[in-house]
């Protein structure tokens, strides 16, 4: 069934899926995936939207599956991700920063008078 959905239309379904195991049954579906440009696990996303989606979707998954083994393995899969993708995450991180120093930073004016003064 899974083979039929990869090879379909329905392949953009895999996106919300963390990690597929690597196993010798779904190598198919994987290869098939991987055709379509959806990475799944530690490979490489093509670029900064990519990783931050899945980062998306295995830290909901993390934060709120009930199963505490399956955070566990979420856990693993996020630090396997990130390690492998190591400068896309590591420019994320630099632009967030200089976007919210833009947002925080006030520039006062002399000009400026604070409402109620």
């Amino acid at each position: 069934m899974l083979e039929w959905l990869a090879d379909g239309n329905l392949a953009e379904c895999f996106r919300d899926i963390p990690f597929l195991p690597f196993t010798k049954d779904l190598q198919r579906v994987r290869s098939s995936l991987k055709a379509k440009g959806l990475q799944l696990d530690g490979a490489s996303p093509a670029d900064e939207a990519q990783l931050e989606s899945r980062i998306k979707v295995l830290s909901e998954l993390m934060t709120n599956h009930e199963n505490k083994n399956v955070r566990k393995v979420v856990v693993s899969h996020l630090s396997e991700l990130i390690h492998a993708n190591r400068d896309i995450f590591q420019k994320m991180v630099a632009n967030e920063e200089s976007s919210s120093m833009n947002f925080l930073t006030v520039v006062h004016d002399s000009s400026f008078v604070p409402a109620g003064m």
